[in-house]
């Protein structure tokens, strides 16, 4: 199992409240470290958390307490919001991001380009074009961006030539992925490792046919 790099949940927790309800719990408060430096799949239901997790690692979203730390610098998550501004085109969202990472406009352009494997109009705003190449195109260009490990979303959701690209690029960088999906064939695929979400706790498997089992016996069980 990868784990020389790793980040670090301690004491971690999250819920959000609800209108009548009692709060929706997405992480109880534990302390587990994920590795950073291979393919590690989360696994979990609809709505068990996958997204806010996601967005905890990768520091948009901040525990109600405890802390989560790691030494790897993380990308945004892909899927879990949107990196670019619809109502700009795809030049215009990469000059902007080639400015605040430090990158050269055109070669940004050209590597995402090159990565997704898109024919979108490339002047035209994001809001008018087919989602599925939008959402392509938004996981190329944050891989082609340097992190020391990338964070995608309900992986399910990418082209998945797009996304063995991506995967491919980060393995040439010695980058690592985090992935989350609600379907265990893509753990079983893509995974080196993996963890489930369940009623608010994270377990972490070496095999990511334990987390599969783990994952199926709590639906069911």
């Amino acid at each position: 199992m990868p784990g020389s790099r790793l980040i670090h949940l301690i004491d971690a927790a999250k819920s959000f409240p609800r209108v009548g309800a009692s709060p929706h719990v997405v992480l109880l408060p534990g302390t587990i470290s994920l590795p950073t430096d291979g393919r590690l799949g989360v696994l979990a239901g609809r709505k068990a958390g996958k997204t806010t997790l996601l967005q905890l690692l990768a520091g948009t979203v901040k525990p109600d307490g405890g802390a989560v730390t790691g030494a790897d610098p993380m990308s945004p998550a892909v899927n879990a919001a949107p990196l670019m501004h619809p109502g700009l085109s795809a030049v215009e969202n990469l000059r902007f991001l080639a400015r605040a990472y430090g990158f050269d406009a055109d070669g940004l352009l050209t590597a995402a380009v090159s990565l997704a494997g898109s024919d979108m109009l490339l002047d035209r705003p994001l809001k008018g074009q087919d989602g599925a190449k939008r959402r392509n195109f938004e996981a190329a260009t944050t891989f082609v961006i340097p992190f020391g490990c990338y964070l995608v979303d309900e992986v399910s959701q990418i082209d998945p030539e797009v996304m063995a690209r991506c995967f491919a690029l980060a393995a040439h960088r010695r980058a690592g992925v985090i992935f989350s999906t609600s379907q265990p064939r893509f753990v079983v695929q893509h995974a080196e490792a993996a963890v489930t979400l369940r009623d608010g706790v994270l377990k972490l498997f070496a095999e990511p046919r334990d987390a599969v089992e783990d994952h199926d016996t709590g639906r069911h069980g």
